[in-house]
């Protein structure tokens, strides 16, 4: 307000009319707790439940004096503005006076006794939940979760949910207007029926790229580190199904970055493949052997060689960072200043490898990849893990391969033939052989977490931070509708609802 003031007074001194204030974001007269309840609404494909009706800032109004106060202060006392009702409201309270309070007040059907009502959606789009303490206290809250874990879930299932389902397009939006948050894939997530279909009889086996599928893509790729969460997940996925990380990185690097034995690694873009480190016995009966396969044994001195010579052309150029991946070389450019800098980088690499025919050069996300000049890539390297899994299955096996990068393309391309999808995780469009599409490594876990089932339910206390159970249907027995009367608060019989249920 200050800057524009200035600027106001600025353009009075040359004699130019001052322009007005503009529009503040938060309408007058809404509280702070209809603001804050504003904040957290998922907004799904659903429409508002109520047109938009004008609301007069007056002393009147069911806005009421602060919010007159509010409209004046920003000189737009009086004016009329269209405001809408909220679709969904979620209002997580920890069992304290002032939480009981405000969980009241969005029961509560008389706008003399609290202002914001006539915000409000209706009472079956209300979710009130308690966190902590569901069996003893009595709350009005008709949710509950056992912890600030529990909580965390929740929201993020919400999160993922809105991201999912965007607003259908205006009538402006076209195919000349596209609207900017369309998800440009086939949701795997909205299409797990599908996929499940496509699954029925066969035994599924997942195999899943690093970096920009469970980890984000970040600056220094030393820096890209599991979730617990994501560790949590594939522990108990590699429990019940094959499961292997094909990764550019070196294997040994993305086994220490994973950190679960139980994995199959196929490292350096497929080129070195190992797992799991310990045999046993998988749920399904099935011995699980160690394994054991290297591509490219012979390319290792020329890549070496490689290695010391684009660290020693480029060794002053601020940003690069070369990365041995035993079987590959990466050389990183995402924090090289463009222009000079970059194009330099890639004129070494270009020189390097037209000195040394036996390497190739391939692309990644900000990134150059040294390879042998062999016929070998992520896709081979899945074919052959398909071939030792199916030696020692009964079953057929159903392959799931998820990645972002164009490395993974070649898996992709070969998902059809071996009689499974693949799905590629990228928020923007480009041109992909994967079916199915996620948008980033939160909806990926969420997409596993479907096929461990109750594995982790039991581990949701004794786990670390981040390891939460399975968010499942409610059972039959305690589900109840949301639209009955609010609990009072003197009633101890009221039925809770399990908080991770109700997202489902």
């Amino acid at each position: 307000r200050n800057s524009q003031e200035r600027d106001s007074h600025a353009a009075r001194a040359e004699g130019e009319p001052p322009e007005p204030p503009p529009t503040p974001p938060t309408p007058a007269g809404k509280s702070a707790a209809a603001a804050a309840a504003a904040a957290i609404t998922a907004e799904t494909e659903a429409t508002p439940v109520a047109k938009p009706v004008p609301v007069l800032a007056s002393e009147t109004s069911p806005v009421g004096s602060a919010g007159k106060a509010a409209a004046d202060a920003d000189g737009k006392g009086g004016e009329e503005r269209e405001e809408e009702k909220l679709d969904f409201v979620l209002c997580v309270g920890n069992l304290m006076l002032r939480d009981e309070d405000l969980i009241g007040n969005l029961y509560e059907k008389d706008a003399a006794e609290v202002p914001y009502v006539d915000y409000l959606p209706p009472h079956e789009h209300i979710f009130t939940c308690k966190v902590g303490d569901s069996g003893r206290n009595v709350s009005q809250a008709r949710h509950f979760v056992d912890d600030s874990a529990g909580a965390a879930q929740v929201l993020a299932s919400l999160a993922a949910l809105s991201q999912q389902l965007p607003p259908e397009a205006s009538p402006e939006e076209g195919p000349d207007h596209p609207a900017a948050d369309v998800f440009p894939f086939e949701s795997a997530l909205l299409h797990m029926d599908e996929i499940e279909k496509l699954m029925a009889g066969k035994m599924p086996a997942f195999f899943l790229d690093y970096d920009g599928t469970l980890t984000p893509i970040v600056d220094n790729p030393y820096e890209a580190r599991l979730s617990e969460e994501a560790r949590s997940v594939l522990r108990s996925l590699a429990m019940r199904y094959k499961t292997a990380i094909v990764s550019g990185r070196a294997r040994l690097t993305a086994h220490g970055l994973v950190q679960l034995d139980e994995l199959y690694y196929a490292g350096s873009h497929g080129f070195d493949i190992a797992g799991p480190k310990k045999p046993r016995i998988s749920d399904d009966g099935q011995q699980l052997e160690h394994i054991s396969y290297s591509a490219a044994d012979s390319y290792r001195p020329a890549l070496e060689a490689a290695m010391a010579k684009v660290e020693e052309v480029l060794g002053d150029v601020k940003g690069v960072v070369v990365e041995d991946n035993t079987f590959s070389v990466s050389v990183h450019y995402r924090m090289v200043a463009e222009g000079e800098d970059r194009e330099r980088v890639n004129e070494e690499v270009d020189r390097l490898v037209a000195d040394m025919p036996m390497l190739r050069k391939t692309y990644g996300k900000m990134v150059y990849e040294l390879r042998p000049s062999v016929d070998w890539h992520k896709g081979k390297a899945v074919e052959w893990l398909m071939e030792q899994f199916s030696k020692n299955s009964s079953e057929d096996i159903f392959p799931v391969y998820i990645g972002d990068d164009v490395t993974d393309e070649d898996a992709f391309a070969i998902m059809g033939g071996l009689g499974g999808v693949g799905i590629i995780v990228s928020e923007t469009a480009r041109e992909t052989s994967a079916r199915y599409g996620l948008r980033n490594p939160a909806e990926v876990v969420q997409f596993l977490e479907h096929f461990i089932g109750d594995d982790r339910a039991e581990s949701t206390h004794a786990s670390s931070v981040g390891d939460f159970a399975p968010i499942r249907p409610p059972p039959p027995q305690i589900s109840r509708s949301a639209s009955a009367g609010a609990s009072s608060a003197s009633s101890a019989g009221a039925t809770t609802i399990n908080a991770r249920e109700f997202v489902s």
